[in-house]
């Protein structure tokens, strides 16, 4: 998981889970706590709406978003995002590029749907 919360310590990002171009402004190439408000204790780094990390995540979201974004307006891009966020809340386990492809299939018209085909054989018979 790129950012598990667990209180009441602080926020652990592991570097290795990002994207490359986010990983390499990253202040640690190995896992480390991240804190968002002052006062930051220990070995914590502080990660403020200023810090290069958090700026060059925020452009590569909003870069992915538009670029994922085939034929939706802003205001659609922005729904589709926001479902897919609301769905991440609510399913952790899953990993946001899978619920982003299942969200936007169901889009999609079911004359373009591809039939299930088992990887084994069926051994219910």
């Amino acid at each position: 998981m790129l950012l598990r919360t667990m209180r009441p310590r602080a926020p652990e990002v592991d570097p290795r889970e990002l994207a490359l171009v986010v990983r390499d402004l990253m202040p640690s190439a190995d896992p480390f706590e991240a804190r968002f408000e002052l006062p930051v204790t220990g070995d914590r780094i502080y990660l403020n709406r200023a810090h290069p990390a958090i700026e060059g995540l925020a452009s590569f979201v909003l870069e992915s978003a538009l670029d994922a974004g085939e034929n939706r307006t802003v205001s659609g891009q922005l729904e589709h995002w926001a479902r897919v966020g609301r769905a991440a809340l609510e399913n952790p386990d899953l990993p946001a590029s899978f619920i982003a492809e299942a969200l936007t299939s169901l889009g999609e018209p079911r004359s373009d749907a591809m039939p299930f085909v088992p990887r084994t054989p069926n051994q219910h018979t």
